[in-house]
């Protein structure tokens, strides 16, 4: 997708609060909290990772995940630079149980990208709507100005009419 100075602008104003949320509470793919839950939920239906992408993840100072990988009998446990929840494959075997092993199995665009993919998506459904109710308002507009004009027509008639009458 080619990103426009508008779609520009737009992302300085919502990059700042996404950020922020992402930064200050987002804990994570196990955490249950309504910030972890709702960028989860963005993050698996829009298939995308983060803000911009999976690296976004790196700069957070409240998301703390980890996995674990079997050594014969030891676990190994690893700390994630990224969320679980950035994956479209998870692999599971004897020898490794945990995300994203390969960067290949992570969503790369960011949620930011993905959200300007699918509002490009229905544009036209969105002009649409919005020129059909400006055009009904328009048509209100124009009939509150003709009842107005036939009301004053109205009693200026009354008047001419009780002048001429005295």
């Amino acid at each position: 997708m080619a990103i426009d100075n508008g779609s520009l602008s737009a992302n300085n104003l919502i990059y700042p609060h996404f950020f922020k949320s992402l930064d200050k509470s987002y804990g994570g793919f196990k955490y249950r909290d309504s910030v972890s839950i709702g960028w989860n939920l963005v993050m698996q239906q829009f298939n995308c990772c983060g803000i911009y992408g999976y690296t976004d993840f790196m700069l957070s100072h409240s998301f703390h995940e980890k996995w674990r990988e079997p050594l014969h009998s030891v676990i190994k446990e690893f700390t994630m630079n990224f969320s679980i929840a950035c994956c479209n494959k998870i692999e599971i075997n004897y020898w490794f149980q945990g995300p994203c092993r390969s960067k290949d199995y992570i969503h790369k665009r960011g949620c930011i990208e993905a959200f300007w993919d699918e509002a490009d998506k229905y544009k036209s459904l969105v002009v649409t709507l919005v020129t059909i109710s400006c055009l009904i308002q328009l048509v209100q507009i124009i009939v509150i100005c003709y009842s107005r004009k036939a009301e004053s027509n109205k009693v200026n008639t009354i008047k001419v009419e009780t002048s001429a009458g005295n």
